[in-house]
């Protein structure tokens, strides 16, 4: 039985509560058995913790799964991340080690909605979701502020913002993501090296 480590950008290693919720998040979307999943914080120390794994290799298979940021044109996602990062990666890394998030997880959170709905209940201003047609292809920053906007109503202390993606996460149905190109290479290069 194989072990699948994923190192994630997102929440800072020194917030617990919101390692915690990340980790939880992800493990909950993804519901498989005998994947860890490690938040790593920025996105450069998720490919530095990534490149460390792999190049000292405990029997679990390495996996990094960060934002693309930008659209992924015409390239692999290890020349994507090369181009626009500048990271080199390790000898032998394949494809289906390095995932993206396309353009960032706020596509998944507002393609699949019924994590929103079921956190933010009536003051979600769903009408302001725009439509799932080429969903990973948006800005990041627009995808941001689109849920801003649909929370705006909300009481204080829910209006959209980072440290509760990691919660709604938790409730967005896996299914449905994979639907989305990404999610859903993401999903079965996981998959393929474990036991669900």
């Amino acid at each position: 039985m194989k072990t699948v480590t994923v190192y994630l950008e997102g929440a800072e290693k020194k917030n617990k509560k919101l390692v915690n919720d990340c980790r939880r998040g992800f493990s909950e979307l993804f519901g498989m058995r005998h994947v860890v999943f490690v938040p790593c914080g920025g996105r450069k120390q998720a490919f530095d913790d990534f490149e460390v794994a792999y190049k000292n290799p405990d029997g679990t298979w390495p996996v990094l799964l960060v934002d693309s940021e930008d659209e992924v044109v015409d390239a692999s996602k290890i020349e994507h991340l090369t181009k626009r990062d500048g990271w080199k990666f390790p000898e032998g890394v394949t494809e289906r080690q390095v995932q993206l998030m396309t353009t960032c997880m706020e596509s998944w959170l507002i393609y699949e909605r019924n994590g929103l709905r079921t956190f933010y209940g009536s003051c979600l201003q769903e009408s302001g979701l725009p439509s799932k047609f080429e969903m990973e292809t948006r800005h990041r920053h627009t995808l941001f502020d689109i849920l801003r906007h649909v929370t705006r109503d909300c009481v204080r202390d829910k209006v959209y913002g980072k440290g509760m993606a990691f919660q709604i996460l938790a409730l967005v149905e896996g299914a449905t993501l994979r639907e989305l190109k990404y999610f859903e290479m993401a999903y079965t290069a996981i998959k393929g090296h474990t036991k669900i």
